[in-house]
């Protein structure tokens, strides 16, 4: 040892400024040897995801229209099955009238083609 001012490094030059210890902040973060755990720790995710994303309780137009079909109904309102959005998935099988807050493009089609009509609300 060289004495106490030194802190056992030798000459003072080598124990001198922030390129000694691998630099200021996060510099050199990814070069480092925990590379996967300070990557996943400060980079964070590579999406943006909404903070609060709208769920909707979705049921297919196949689905629906089986339901149906069992229950002998012609006319329907999703909401009373606990449902907010009609989806296009799915064969129709027969002319229905259903109501749905939501519903995408295609199962709208689907139904008026079997003859059937969607209303929203």
């Amino acid at each position: 040892m060289r004495g106490k001012g030194n802190f056992g490094t030798g000459a003072g030059k080598k124990n001198r400024g922030n390129g000694n210890v691998g630099g200021c902040g996060r510099a050199g973060s990814l070069n480092q040897r925990f590379i996967t755990t300070i990557h996943t720790r400060t980079m964070g995710k590579r999406a943006f995801r909404a903070p609060n994303p709208t769920v909707y309780r979705t049921i297919n137009v196949g689905e629906l229209s089986e339901l149906l079909s069992k229950m002998g109904k012609k006319e329907i309102d999703i909401a009373e099955l606990g449902y907010e959005k009609l989806l296009g998935g799915g064969r129709v099988n027969g002319a229905y009238r259903i109501k749905a807050a939501i519903f995408s493009e295609s199962a709208k089609e689907k139904i008026s083609k079997a003859g059937g009509e969607v209303v929203s609300g």
